[in-house]
């Protein structure tokens, strides 16, 4: 158990694993964080005057197309 230890110590000293899992993770908050905001933004009279129930329908779709990969 000791080697594997080591080994995945080894691993997090690589710069480039490091980087890309801050990477991964600030994209997943931008992400998540963009998709919590559309409903308020889609409901301001100003903007889309929608129903929350009408905003969530096209959130929902947002959420689709970052599945995809189309966003």
């Amino acid at each position: 158990m000791g080697e594997t230890d080591a080994a995945a110590r080894d691993l997090w000293k690589q710069r480039q694993l490091v980087l890309g899992t801050l990477g991964i993770f600030l994209y997943v908050g931008a992400e998540v964080a963009i998709g919590s905001f559309l409903i308020n933004y889609f409901t301001q009279p100003e903007i889309g005057h929608m129903t929350v129930q009408s905003a969530a329908r096209l959130v929902s779709l947002y959420w689709f197309g970052a599945m995809i990969g189309a966003l």
